[in-house]
């Protein structure tokens, strides 16, 4: 989104020597961007095949913008004005959002949640001091660099809360359990079969203790409130144990959650 108004003063600003460029880009931009909006799941890398053309028409803008006499009142002010309201907005959302997700996760603020927050603090400051243009925009495109790849390089694995999905890999894996059949229950998401495989069964309460007597040796993982229910289910057919907790956030239901993982060894199962 970052990208759209400058991407509009590219069309707005592009010379007849580009039209057959520019329809280009339009076609390769929005047919695609209308089929992703209506696709259910949506994750970030979907759009990763539309950000060229983004950039391109950007491009466009800032070298036609060289061709004219006052480039800022030749077209329309309200894309430079959506532009730098959406960048102050998401400067300040970055400096607030990052410590708090730190603490959030990790219980502290971690150096890099600090560093982001002082990039953007000096990012904001920086680019309402600059007047012209194009300085403007070199400043603000590098902090973009360095901000963004913090965050999405360092900050963004170290949230340990955030990526649930990738901390019950990691338990079941320290306890050499890998190759056990797995079921879940009220967590779906599709990271969930990214990082378990594709033969986890996405089940309820009633589905997870099917399987778990159907499987001489498995893994079910479900809610904390659930565990207890579990083994009562269990008990008289099955040994079960507690292999740990992971915390974590429902994002699709927007709460808080803490995961349990049991193994249940069926003794009453025939083997196969």
């Amino acid at each position: 989104w970052l990208l759209i108004p400058q991407a509009w003063a590219g069309l707005k600003r592009s010379s007849a020597a580009l039209t057959s460029a520019t329809q280009f880009l339009c076609a390769w931009l929005v047919p695609n961007w209308i089929l992703l909006e209506l696709v259910p799941t949506k994750l970030p890398h979907y759009v990763l095949p539309l950000v060229p053309s983004l950039c391109l028409l950007a491009g466009i803008g800032m070298v036609e913008s060289g061709k004219q006499q006052n480039p800022f009142t030749s077209i329309s002010k309200w894309p430079q004005k959506i532009g730098m309201a959406t960048w102050n907005a998401s400067g300040i959302a970055l400096t607030i959002a990052v410590p708090v997700l730190s603490l959030w996760s990790n219980g502290t603020i971690t150096p890099p949640a600090i560093l982001i927050s002082l990039l953007c603090i000096a990012t904001l400051i920086s680019a309402k001091r600059i007047t012209k243009p194009r300085e403007r925009l070199l400043t603000t495109s590098i902090s973009a660099v360095l901000i963004f790849g913090l965050v999405f390089e360092v900050f963004l694995p170290q949230l340990s809360r955030a990526w649930p999905a990738e901390n019950l890999r990691k338990l079941i894996e320290a306890h050499g359990a890998s190759d056990l059949p797995v079921s879940i229950t009220d967590y779906h998401e599709p990271s969930v079969v990214f990082n378990l495989g594709t033969e986890t069964k996405l089940t309820d309460f009633e589905g997870a203790v099917a399987h778990a007597k159907t499987n001489s040796d498995s893994i079910s993982i479900l809610p904390s409130n659930q565990a207890s229910a579990l083994g009562h289910r269990l008990k008289s057919t099955c040994e079960v144990k507690l292999l740990g907790k992971v915390p974590g956030a429902n994002y699709a239901k927007g709460r808080n959650m803490e995961l349990v993982i049991i193994r249940s060894k069926c003794i009453d199962t025939p083997e196969a």
